[in-house]
């Protein structure tokens, strides 16, 4: 990978408008952050500058491969050293994507761009709320996959107060999947009997358009950050403590990557990142607003088996696949997601029908869709091994439950042996109840309980 121009500097600015605010990145273009009026009105001016700032910074920090200087047309942001932390952190899963060495990548983005922020400084670098946030409350960003769904119900069930929001972000890159998230979104409200307010992000499509084509894998980065940010007006609005993240126990694994480094195939969603983030955001806010990941204690595999036992009417609107424009299916039956989906359902006891699933993924066509069976693994999620000790355990118990096809077949002729023998420590951390450090005390209690009796049954006997 090389850079467009590295000798042009990129001017980077932003407005606020009454409803948001727009980032132009200094290559053409322009990318907004929109929200209901009434919600972005819960922000004075001066704390709608600092958000626009910080967001501003979060996303385009990347960018830096494009050139060998930026210049912001703002004051040093409060992220800066948090935003940086993220981008660092996450160059060995970028390099080991696009071939080039992590160290050619580090001088390339932080060491040899000189970065300037010509606005002038701040006297504080807050957003402060008129009154305290309730702990009661929080924003959640229903997505309809597994994690968000569950992070849903769990949190409805131990009574807290859920406003719940939906980015409309992806239009414009997979109108397939749009089409299928407002047809269930529409269905979820009627019978669900919950308001969902809208804002729409297109911050994404600058890594996607000249002359930043190339520059897609560096979309994701700090990308939980700036999505807590875009949600703070409406924590605000809401006078909500907490913003919940679908950050499961998996996002903490990570893989040694091609040239040898830790890899986590989603730093910003691992725990260790988000304990760092709710350390800048704590002073950020005065300590009103803190991310909350409900299912950071967990794997898949739990949260799947939590989801068909205790809350099997959600599991209609589950929706884990990026379908093709045209699709007949909110399920493509041609990526590991899909097959992730089907194994797990398999595994405890669920009937994939009731997410909407009519396809047997245990062929031998969809071999190479399974870590445990494929030769090669693209996707930076598959990597890790305890997914293939996840899928190991799964097929253990899609087995013994009866399940027929050539991959179980497989399963028992090539791997039996193995899960039998590695069954005690495989259910002990699959179904096992882990360390949750975005969870606070007051609501921990409530999680660990359900949690508990969900889970001890598919624990290995002690």
């Amino acid at each position: 990978m090389t850079r467009v121009n590295p000798r042009k500097k990129l001017e980077i600015s932003y407005r606020v408008l009454e409803n948001g605010f727009v980032i132009e990145p200094g290559f053409g273009g322009k990318y907004s952050i929109l929200y209901p009026t009434t919600v972005f009105n819960s922000l004075d001016n001066e704390d709608r500058q600092v958000l626009a700032e910080n967001f501003t910074y979060a996303r385009t920090r990347p960018l830096a491969m494009l050139t060998n200087q930026l210049n912001y047309q703002f004051s040093e942001p409060r992220f800066r050293q948090f935003v940086d932390y993220g981008v660092t952190k996450d160059l060995p899963r970028i390099s080991d994507f696009i071939g080039l060495k992590n160290e050619r990548l580090n001088k390339l983005i932080l060491e040899s761009s000189k970065i300037n922020f010509l606005g002038k400084d701040r006297e504080e670098q807050k957003i402060t709320p008129l009154a305290n946030h309730s702990e009661e409350k929080a924003i959640l960003a229903l997505s309809f996959g597994k994690d968000s769904l569950l992070s849903y119900a769990l949190l409805k069930e131990i009574g807290l107060d859920l406003q719940i929001v939906f980015g409309v972000e992806m239009e414009s890159q997979n109108s397939g999947e749009y089409k299928f998230k407002m047809n269930i979104m529409n269905t979820f409200v009627r019978e669900q009997g919950e308001k969902i307010l809208f804002f729409e992000d297109t911050a994404d499509d600058m890594y996607y358009a000249p002359p930043t084509k190339g520059l897609g894998e560096f979309e994701n980065t700090n990308g939980m950050l700036a999505f807590a940010l875009e949600l703070m007006p409406f924590a605000f609005s809401h006078r909500a403590k907490y913003i919940v993240l679908g950050n499961e126990k998996n996002m903490d694994d990570s893989y040694i990557n091609r040239f040898g480094a830790e890899t986590y195939p989603s730093f910003d969603q691992s725990s260790v990142y988000t304990e760092k983030e709710n350390e800048v955001l704590a002073g950020f806010t005065d300590r009103n607003i803190q991310i909350l990941s409900p299912v950071e204690p967990i794997y898949n595999l739990a949260e799947m088996k939590i989801l068909y036992n205790r809350y099997p009417h959600l599991l209609k609107y589950m929706m884990s696949c990026s379908p093709n424009k045209g699709s007949q299916s909110r399920w493509c039956y041609a990526c590991p997601m899909c097959a992730k989906s089907f194994l797990y359902s398999i595994a405890v006891n669920g009937r994939p029908t009731q997410m909407d699933f009519h396809k047997d993924l245990f062929g031998k066509e969809y071999k190479n869709l399974y870590p445990l069976f494929a030769k090669r693994i693209k996707r930076p999620y598959e990597k890790p091994l305890a997914v293939r000790e996840e899928q190991l355990l799964a097929f253990l118990l899609a087995y013994r439950l009866g399940a027929k096809g050539y991959l179980v077949e497989l399963f028992e002729k090539n791997l039996l042996g193995e899960a039998i023998n590695r069954e005690a420590d495989l259910r002990n951390r699959f179904f096992g109840i882990h360390a949750g450090p975005s969870v606070p005390k007051s609501i921990e209690k409530k999680l660990i309980s359900i949690y508990e009796e969900e889970l001890t049954p598919f624990q290995a006997k002690k």
